[in-house]
């Protein structure tokens, strides 16, 4: 049996002016090829025509789709790339992945899921050694493969609109229930789900899998799916790019959308349907249907891949398996295994690593686990305000921010604070505590990069933790300054929830039950609002805290551009005690940091006299990035100019290296990557 697969990464680019289409093996086991095969586009024929006409109603017959994919394979698989991919299949006990990127919008349309082979005399995507998955480039990395989570929580969303046709929910709820009565996972079903419900539980239960069955429509041209208005029931459209903006950064790693047409989308733009929103917000694996599919194969469907899903297989595998037992106990249903589409940017198709998913006493003591669940009703009760608030906070400031900032605590020097600008330095050893011993209110100085942001990033952290366990705790609220305009009656109180909207997406109403449990104000920038309004910005803040007392208020500023306030007397009246500033490295701190380096084998033995220079944690930061590792006869005659040059440099080598190693490639040419990266810095230079 067939338990690992290499890639056959097979690339369908743009046409030329004769409107030929190129068709290249971007890698294999055997090989690429030399250059492009050019191809007439044959499958926009009456007669292919007619076939997808039937597939999309489920009316063609079986010898009909064996037409149309001896159609797609003849496109496919022309001259060179054909005999690469017979080298490929011949005496290997490897599976073969065929890795699918079409970059026309025509093109991807196609149902290439039912490419038939003429020599095997069988469908591609339904032979056990050559799964056919779709590959979307982008312009990110492949996703690591990480630890199987305990519990995996599964969310199910189940919508069934008064207008659309009618649909079995409670048979695919009982379906998914006995697929997963023998599996260790967390089960949440939402019951006649809208789009305000969907958003309340995503944040509660932070799902791994979300699974949708239901409708899917077009709205406007583009795909969406159909959830129901609360009130009349009736079909409220989930854009593809709402619901892109409602899954961004949720951690989840794969997505099942059991809905008729979600694998399509509009020819206008290729990325704007359903299942392709989802890739672009970094999802590993996307599962979803590109023709109507009839209810008994729906429900066959999701009984077979969740049998299969956790026994520690790859995805391709499982998802032919499924393709397998759909085609024989269909019955008359002869086309529908095709149906499915697996959209997967994983790199070796496995969703965890798979000894973790065995991990323990064996795959027995798995399989035997009880099934947790609990479900949501429209009428069952929201998350609170204040945790839906909190969760965002986190998601922005905690796991946005300060996780990617700093992602290995042992490369994380230690801030020291000092009381003013040529105070004592006070003996805290974190923000936190700091924040706690100046009565919850103060204003951080510091140079670029001596780390402002971060250090309110780990109090917000905190704070968040306090919030979340003690009632009576306030609720951290970070705030960028940045965008504060100086207008008529302006006041901080109005900007405040003006920004809460904006930055966090609340109504007023949200705003006013988090103001009755009361907020700590995390202002980050003074520095960043721009000078002819920062003196407007300075002033609204002390008449907020003359009326409400200096008390959870913290505000972050660059020490020169504050030291430029104070001369004109457009200071904060905040006491001269609750000043606190990040106290610059010296050359001790810098060598106790190497030394807690070297001790956990980071060999950064060559990089003292480099740092000797740069007395920020930020320089720091990029220059261990940029250099651990290298040779020390490649960092011996760096100059510190050269560092933030050499750090692009090195990024952009490091995704090629992930890509090469996966075997796609890069988005972008280097120097475009770096034109870009010059028009942005110059951007943010004029507007800051």
């Amino acid at each position: 049996m067939i338990t690992a697969y290499e890639d056959f990464y097979l690339h369908v680019g743009w046409p030329d002016e004769h409107g030929r289409f190129p068709i290249q093996v971007v890698h294999s086991p055997c090989g690429e090829t030399r250059q492009p095969v050019w191809q007439e586009n044959t499958l926009q024929l009456p007669a292919s025509q007619h076939i997808l006409d039937y597939l999309q109603e489920l009316i063609a017959e079986p010898e009909e789709v064996e037409l149309l994919g001896r159609s797609l394979h003849e496109f496919l698989f022309p001259g060179e790339v054909d005999e690469i991919f017979r080298r490929c299949r011949e005496d290997r006990e490897k599976g073969l992945r065929i890795r699918l990127r079409v970059d026309p919008e025509e093109l991807s349309l196609l149902p290439w899921e039912y490419c038939f082979d003429p020599r095997t005399r069988q469908y591609l995507a339904l032979e056990r050694q050559t799964p056919m998955v779709r590959y979307i480039a982008e312009g990110f990395a492949a996703p690591t493969t990480l630890a199987m989570p305990r519990p995996v929580k599964l969310l199910v969303v189940l919508a069934a609109p008064a207008d659309q046709p009618e649909l079995d929910m409670a048979r695919e709820e009982a379906g998914i229930r006995q697929a997963l009565q023998h599996v260790p996972v967390e089960l949440t079903v939402l019951r006649h789900a809208t789009i305000e419900k969907l958003h309340d539980v995503l944040l509660d239960v932070e799902p791994h899998i979300l699974h949708f069955s239901g409708h899917g429509v077009l709205s406007n041209g583009h795909g969406a799916l159909a959830l129901e208005e609360a009130g009349s029931g009736q079909t409220d459209p989930l854009t593809a790019r709402q619901l892109r903006s409602l899954l961004n950064r949720m951690g989840i790693t794969l997505a099942v959308l059991n809905a008729c047409e979600t694998a399509r989308h509009s020819t206008r733009d290729a990325l704007m349907g359903v299942a392709q929103a989802l890739v672009r917000e970094e999802i590993p694996a996307v599962i979803a249907m590109q023709f109507l599919v009839s209810e008994t194969v729906s429900l066959m469907f999701t009984r077979r891949l969740y049998e299969f899903l956790f026994r520690g297989d790859p995805l391709e595998k499982i998802l032919t398996e499924t393709r397998v037992g759909i085609d024989i106990n269909a019955e008359e249903d002869r086309i529908s295994w095709g149906i499915p589409v697996l959209f997967m940017r994983a790199r070796d198709g496995f969703l965890w690593q798979p000894e973790t998913i065995r991990q323990g006493s064996g795959l027995e003591s798995l399989v035997t686990a009880d099934l947790k669940s609990r479900t949501y009703a429209a009428q069952a009760q929201p998350v609170t305000t204040e945790a839906i608030f909190l969760k965002k906070v986190y998601r922005q400031w905690v796991g946005d921010v300060l996780s990617r900032s700093i992602p290995n605590a042992e490369r994380r020097i230690d801030f020291v604070f000092q009381r003013g600008q040529d105070g004592d330095t006070l003996p805290a050893a974190n923000m936190t505590t700091v924040f706690d011993e100046l009565d919850s209110s103060l204003l951080l100085l510091g140079a670029p990069g001596a780390g402002k942001t971060i250090a309110l990033c780990e109090l917000t952290r905190d704070l968040i933790q306090r919030a979340s366990t003690q009632e009576q705790q306030p609720l951290p609220a970070v705030l960028r300054l940045a965008p504060w305009r100086q207008t008529p009656q302006q006041d901080l109180k109005g900007w405040i929830d003006a920004q809460l909207k904006i930055q966090y997406g609340l109504g007023q109403t949200h705003i006013d039950e988090l103001r009755a449990r009361g907020l700590v104000l995390l202002l980050d920038g003074l520095d960043e609002v721009g000078s002819e309004h920062r003196a407007s910005c300075v002033q609204a803040i002390n008449d907020y805290c003359s009326q409400e007392g200096w008390i959870n208020v913290v505000v972050t500023c660059r020490t020169a551009e504050y030291a430029g306030l104070l001369s004109a007397g457009e200071e904060l009246a905040i006491p001269d005690k609750q000043v606190v500033v990040l106290a610059p490295l010296e050359a001790a701190r810098i060598e106790k940091f190497l030394d807690q380096l070297d001790r956990v084998g980071i060999d950064v033995t060559h990089l003292h006299s480099l740092l000797e220079h740069e007395c920020t944690p930020l320089m720091t930061d990029v220059i261990l990035q940029t250099y651990a590792g290298k040779p020390a006869d490649q960092v011996a005659e760096v100059q510190v100019a050269d560092v933030w040059e050499n750090y692009v440099v090195r990024k952009f080598e490091d995704d090629k290296a992930r890509r090469d190693s996966a075997g796609t490639p890069m988005p972008y040419p280097r120097a475009r990557t770096e034109q870009w990266l010059s028009w942005v810095a110059h951007k943010l230079r004029a507007h800051t």
